[in-house]
């Protein structure tokens, strides 16, 4: 009885090849009292068929909607009072759960336990450590600058409902909003120097990343997205605009990087218009003494030039 459940969230589109692997990872946990969802978004290889083969799964089928509405839905289908969301592609460590959940009951109704993850690219195996998100600062300017994957942390149900879940508008960046509105109604992250999950890069067509990288509009969403957030967050600290500004002006940089002046003077004006005064703060400090002193254009160049200069010392 004092063993809280755990429902584990899984969205899954044409996830034939690895659905299995990633239940698997959950079922195999040493944890004991956890329930599995997942949402077949209008998969259509076989990943209906592989998961049938797991009479433990609660399955929801959908039409193809993407992954914001599936995590909604299964959020919605949840009987736990902890949340752990999985992308069908990846796969749990065997502790994970228990590790999370032994961390969370040490910690206030308003906290949100967070780990580390191992990156598999093609062979390659890393351990990523995440961003410490410090509890003696103010925690929404850290999540603004920052990103926590969507499947390290343990998040609470009460806490997901209290924000509506994810924004279904967003194809990318979705965790990065959730937790932004999850830190502005006063959520807390706590940071868990422990391995959760591993997160499987590879090709195809189908994944939002892919797309995203070579759409030629990516960085006028990216624009569109803090505006979003920006906007549903509702009355902030100056920091956190300054935050939010920041990210803005950084979008601006890239803009310059790739030739896009107009989108880059916009961003710029943005910025300014959202924070003035504090944004600066987030800047590097290679960064902020060249803007001081040549202006934009000139500081993007240098920073341009020394990016290139480090890298031909290691190659």
């Amino acid at each position: 009885m004092n063993s809280p459940l755990v429902s584990v969230l899984i969205p899954a589109f044409n996830s034939e090849r690895f659905i299995a692997k990633c239940v698997e990872s959950v079922l195999g946990q040493n944890y004991g009292r956890v329930e599995v969802i997942v949402v077949d978004d209008g998969s259509t290889d076989g990943t209906r068929e592989v998961l049938e083969h797991y009479k433990e799964l609660k399955v929801i089928s959908q039409t193809n909607q993407g992954a914001c509405v599936a995590r909604n839905k299964a959020l919605c289908a949840a009987d736990g009072d902890y949340i752990k969301f999985l992308d069908a592609d990846d796969f749990l460590l065997a502790e994970a759960i228990a590790l999370q959940v032994d961390a969370m009951k040490k910690l206030d109704a308003n906290s949100i336990v967070y780990g580390d993850y191992i990156i598999h690219r093609e062979g390659d195996v890393k351990t990523i450590n995440n961003v410490v998100i410090h509890q003696e600062r103010e925690q929404l300017p850290q999540l603004i600058m920052a990103n926590i994957l969507t499947s390290t942390p343990m998040h609470r149900k009460d806490l997901l409902k209290k924000v509506g879940g994810f924004d279904a508008r967003f194809k990318s960046g979705q965790e990065w909003n959730l937790h932004v509105r999850l830190a502005a109604k006063g959520a807390r992250f706590a940071y868990q120097p422990v391995k959760i999950y591993t997160h499987r890069v590879h090709f195809s067509a189908d994944r939002i990343s892919i797309k995203r990288k070579n759409s030629p509009s990516r960085l006028e969403g990216e624009v569109e997205k803090i505006l979003m957030t920006l906007e549903s967050v509702g009355a902030v600290s100056e920091t956190s605009l300054a935050a939010f500004s920041a990210c803005l002006w950084e979008i601006g940089r890239a803009a310059l990087r790739e030739g896009k002046q107009d989108l880059a003077r916009s961003c710029f004006e943005l910025a300014k218009t959202v924070s003035h005064k504090e944004m600066k703060h987030f800047w590097p400090t290679f960064y902020r003494i060249n803007h001081a002193l040549f202006g934009v254009r000139a500081a993007e160049k240098i920073s341009q030039l020394t990016m290139h200069f480090k890298k031909s010392l290691f190659y």
